[in-house]
């Protein structure tokens, strides 16, 4: 059913995106535009003023492809929760697989990413940091991450209609799981005895598989990968089952 509406997906996700900028005035370049202006500010803070050293790599690169894949899991959690609430009319209205609105809020995301991503890459050949051939390892890390990502959303979209409360709470939980991710910083200046409390995050290992193919040149750790892998597969299939199990009961939670 879900491949049977593959065109109500694709033209949800286009739709999602013209509509958010259709009336600005720089169009679709916000989306570059809003987080690399963050980036540069925490780039002077953190490089200038803090002195956080990262290596070879300048500051710059390195906390960019941090926050490509931090801005791709955060948006797609916080779209996630806000989905079904969002499409609630035409769930009252007429049928179709209730994921595509998840799913949808999920691509949206992406597209963001992607065109982040691509400004990342431009930076980095500013800097000197060229394309390699380790970026054919490029997508098992992005569907790693989108697996758990949507497995989250599956659960946190189930949840902000059960409870109104989730995306308050889900929104100081992004916050300080950003700080407990090494976007700002190396894992390298993490104490030893700390760094395995860490790595339970799945994001740590795939922001520093990211970093290991786009700045440094050489290929993941595949070893760190597996956690986030197993992680990510358990949660999608966790996160589907219990929005299928309950997606007939949405309209008589609101």
């Amino acid at each position: 059913r879900l491949w049977a509406n593959r065109d109500l997906l694709r033209i949800w996700v286009v739709y999602n995106v013209q509509s958010r900028y259709a009336q600005t005035f720089l169009g679709i370049l916000w989306i570059v535009l809003l987080p690399l202006s963050t980036a540069l500010v925490m780039n002077i803070v953190f490089s200038e003023l803090l002195r956080v050293s990262t290596g070879d790599a300048p500051f710059i690169s390195f906390l960019l492809v941090g926050l490509v894949s931090w801005g791709l899991f955060s948006q797609s959690i916080s779209a996630g929760m806000r989905s079904i609430l969002g499409a609630m009319g035409l769930v009252n209205q007429i049928y179709f697989p209730r994921e595509i609105i998840v799913i949808s809020a999920l691509g949206e995301a992406a597209v963001d990413a992607a065109f982040m991503l691509l400004a990342t890459l431009i930076i980095n050949l500013a800097m000197g940091i060229l394309p390699n051939g380790f970026y054919v390892f490029l997508p098992l890390l992005i569907i790693i991450q989108l697996a758990f990502s949507l497995g989250l959303m599956f659960i946190a979209s189930w949840l902000s209609v059960l409870v109104r409360d989730i995306p308050q709470l889900v929104s100081v939980l992004l916050q300080i799981v950003f700080y407990l991710c090494p976007i700002i910083y190396p894992l390298s200046i993490i104490p030893e005895r700390f760094r395995p409390l860490v790595m339970l995050n799945p994001l740590a290992a795939l922001i520093e598989a990211y970093r290991a193919i786009i700045i440094y040149g050489h290929s993941p750790d595949f070893m760190s990968l597996l956690y986030p892998a197993a992680l990510g597969l358990g949660v999608l299939v966790f996160g589907y089952r219990l929005f299928k199990a309950n997606e007939d009961r949405f309209a008589d939670m609101v």
